[in-house]
């Protein structure tokens, strides 16, 4: 293992929010300043820019997906599905929230960010974009999946290019998640992908972005994560 040092990236917390969400389906949404609240929205609360409000799954923004999420005055939005938890509904909003100012201060125009706690299925001509995000455990950092659905081209100007086998990185975000551990701890693994991490790492910090924008490198490393909890696992079952 080599030592590695990495830009910090923004740390969240999960703690149960001000509101309460209703027993049904539907989404979180943020409401542009000034714009007022109708009968189809249940207010949660007044947040900076905008009032927060909870819209039911049948007022139309699914199950057709972005598609539908440009409405006037809709800046961010976190699906809400029944069962999730208000704890883990209000990490994506939060999560939304931070990549809509993140791409604003950029300048990157990608329209309205919807995000999900849990793995959403994409409707047609959208991808679903795992993001990872650190959790403030107190004592340690820990790592989690949130979820982001875009249509396809909008992902592409996110990305600044074509997107690569999601399929593949999807299958071992456990293993992604891990290598942000490592990471974190200033290690990185061995070998030329290992070096060539680090050099990565020098400016930016481990995201999906960056995954996303040199698979060639991460698809390496995790097969060698693979390969060596492969073993982990025969040994520990030879006890």
């Amino acid at each position: 293992m080599s030592g590695i040092a990495v830009t910090p990236e923004r740390t969240f917390h999960l703690a149960p929010p001000p509101w309460r969400l209703p027993s049904e389906d539907g989404l979180v949404a943020v409401l542009d300043a000034g714009r007022a609240a109708t009968p189809a929205h249940t207010v949660l609360d007044e947040v900076a820019y905008g009032a927060l409000a909870w819209i039911a799954t049948s007022e139309g923004f699914l199950p057709d997906g972005p598609a539908s999420l440009p409405r006037v005055g809709v800046r961010v939005a976190a699906l809400a599905p029944t069962g999730v938890g208000e704890v883990r509904v209000a990490l994506a909003h939060q999560f939304a929230a931070h990549l809509s100012a993140l791409r604003d201060g950029a300048g990157v125009v990608v329209g309205q960010c919807l995000t999900s706690a849990v793995r959403p299925t994409p409707p047609p001509d959208a991808v679903r974009i795992p993001h990872l995000a650190a959790i403030d455990q107190g004592d340690q950092t820990a790592d989690t999946v949130v979820w982001e659905l875009m249509t396809r081209d909008n992902a592409g100007v996110w990305l600044g290019g074509m997107l690569p086998d999601q399929g593949f990185f999807e299958a071992h975000l456990s293993l992604l998640l891990a290598l942000r551990a490592a990471v974190r701890a200033h290690c990185a693994p061995a070998g030329e992908a290992g070096r060539r991490l680090t050099t990565l790492l020098r400016h930016r910090y481990l995201s999906i972005r960056l995954v996303y924008q040199h698979p060639e490198v991460f698809r390496v490393l995790l097969s060698d994560l693979e390969k060596v909890t492969a073993n982990d696992d025969q040994l520990l079952g030879r006890h």
